[in-house]
C-alpha cells in the first residue's frame, strides 16, 4: 500500500470529512440554522441574565442609600407572566393571568381542575341532552349526599320540637 491507500488518507473519506465540515459553515444547512438559533437564545439568555444581575445590584445600592437617608424603600417584585396570545383581549388577558395565579395558589394546573363543555359548537339537541345528562348527574350527587347524611341530626321525636333541636333549644 502507498500513502494514497491508506484508510485516514483515502480520497473517498477525505471528500466525505471535507462536505461535513463545509456544510457545518454553510449558512442555510439546517445544521448551521439550528447552530445559529442555539448560539442566539444563549446570547439573549446570559444578556438577560446579567441585566437582571446588574439591576439587582443597583435596587440593593438604592436601597442602602435611602436607609442610610432614614426613607424606606418598596421592595422589588418581578411578575414573569406569559406574553399576549394571539387575539387576546385585554380582558381576557387579566382573566386568563388571574385563573393560572389561583391554580398555582391551589396547587393544581389545567389538567386538574374541573373541565367544562363548550356548549356553541353543539345544535340545540346536543345541548338539551347535555343539560338533562347534567341534571341527572347533579340530582344523583344529590341524593347520593342525603342518603350519606347520618340520621343522628333528627334526635327530636315529632315535628314540633324539631325546629326548636335544630336552633339549638330544646
Amino acid at each position: 500500500m502507498n500513502e494514497n491507500e491508506t484508510s485516514q488518507n483515502s480520497p473517498a473519506k477525505r471528500c466525505a470529512s471535507e462536505k461535513i465540515q463545509h456544510e457545518r459553515f454553510q449558512r442555510n444547512t439546517p445544521l448551521a440554522k439550528t447552530i445559529e438559533a442555539w448560539q442566539t437564545t444563549m446570547q439573549e439568555e446570559r444578556y438577560r441574565k446579567v441585566a437582571a444581575a446588574s439591576a439587582a445590584v443597583s435596587r440593593k445600592k438604592y436601597r442602602l442609600e435611602r436607609e442610610a437617608a432614614g426613607y424606606s424603600v418598596r421592595p422589588y417584585h418581578f411578575h414573569n407572566h406569559e406574553p399576549w396570545k394571539f387575539g387576546e383581549t385585554h380582558e381576557s388577558r387579566e382573566r386568563r393571568l388571574h385563573r393560572d395565579r389561583m391554580r398555582t395558589k391551589r396547587g393544581v394546573n389545567e389538567t386538574t381542575v374541573r373541565s367544562w363543555t363548550d356548549l356553541s359548537e353543539m345544535s340545540d339537541e346536543d345541548k338539551a341532552k347535555h343539560r338533562k345528562a347534567q341534571a341527572t348527574a347533579r340530582k344523583a350527587r344529590e341524593r347520593k349526599r342525603k342518603q350519606l347524611m347520618p340520621q343522628s341530626n333528627f334526635i327530636c321525636a315529632d315535628a314540633a320540637t324539631h325546629a326548636a333541636c335544630v336552633d339549638g333549644i330544646e
